[in-house]
């Protein structure tokens, strides 16, 4: 079975080490990185969502 290192836990590093995973589910996948989560960006990382101003948008329709 191919062995497969991902360095880096953040949302890239476990993205890729799940793509390759699925992709090659007899490959041994280890991560290397120097913090894992709770102590990284990806923890915070997210969109925001909500109501906003477009020009002359009344204020009335905006939910």
């Amino acid at each position: 079975a191919p062995r497969i290192l991902v360095l880096g836990a953040g949302i890239n590093g476990l993205s890729s080490a799940v793509c390759v995973q699925q992709a090659c589910p007899l490959a041994q996948v280890q991560l290397v990185a120097e913090h894992f989560s709770p102590d990284t960006t990806s923890d915070g990382a997210g969109g925001s969502w909500g109501p906003y101003l477009l020009g002359d948008t009344d204020p009335e329709l905006i939910l």
